[in-house]
């Protein structure tokens, strides 16, 4: 015969059949014809065992736990605190453009420039010779040696526009590292990109140029009539569109 476990109705403890009272819970028990106290089916049993599990682990938690709860919470706010931060500064750090540059080539490499420097030496007439040693200088960062060759070959070919326009460039440049004699080395760059454009009045990169230096100058009003007259000569070129990004940053509003 198999034996016959009775469970207590209301907490479900093991009670025997002659039992009047649970000695788990207190709890009268009342014997049905099944020979089962009475008190709830065993799904509600189950849950009330849940229940009280669950209680006596909320009883047992110690002001330790509680405050060690809120501390992560705390470091877990302030670390996204300081990600928004981050973000925020590398915004900041990134929205700074440095001034529109002049459109020259940049050179990838230095120059060797013992074989032009000896070509110019044995025919100090060969203008072409002068140029590549005036161009190779200016790749070097040479700006002073290369003005003087820049201006060489201008007295050998004086209707050059791209090489004119080199030797603004190049002033131009020694305007921004020469706080002390910026505007005179700026009017020089200038002055020689408006001679370009006299000779060959389509001359695009005259025309940007002279953008450029005068927002260099802190003359936004001209530098905008200039770099405008950049887009209209080819709005679709290279120096076009670098035209009409930089007059979006740098528009001028009487």
């Amino acid at each position: 015969m198999a034996l016959v476990r009775h469970m207590c109705g209301a907490c479900g403890a093991e009670v025997q059949r002659a039992d009047r009272r649970c000695g788990a819970c207190g709890k009268d028990l009342e014997w049905d014809d099944a020979s089962a106290p009475r008190g709830g089916t065993p799904r509600v049993m189950e849950q009330k065992r849940v229940k009280q599990a669950g209680e006596r682990v909320r009883r047992r938690l110690e002001p330790w736990q509680v405050i060690s709860f809120i501390a992560v919470g705390a470091l877990v706010v302030f670390l996204g605190w300081l990600e928004l931060s981050r973000d925020h500064g590398t915004e900041l750090h990134t929205s700074a453009q440095p001034p529109p540059a002049l459109a020259t080539p940049m050179a990838t490499a230095q120059v060797n420039l013992e074989p032009l420097e000896a070509a110019v030496a044995a025919q100090p007439n060969d203008a072409a010779a002068v140029l590549r040693l005036a161009n190779a200088l200016h790749d070097n960062g040479m700006v002073p040696r290369a003005i003087d060759q820049y201006r060489r070959y201008l007295a050998l070919r004086p209707r050059d526009p791209d090489a004119r326009v080199d030797l603004g460039i190049c002033y131009d440049q020694m305007g921004m590292v020469d706080s002390v004699h910026a505007e005179k080395y700026f009017l020089q760059a200038v002055a020689e990109m408006e001679t370009a454009l006299k000779g060959t009045p389509n001359h695009q990169p005259a025309a940007f140029n002279l953008g450029i230096v005068n927002l260099h100058r802190g003359q936004l009003e001209e530098s905008n009539a200039w770099l405008k007259k950049a887009v209209a000569l080819n709005k679709s070129s290279e120096l076009g569109m670098r035209a009409q990004q930089i007059l979006q940053q740098h528009s001028f509003t009487p």
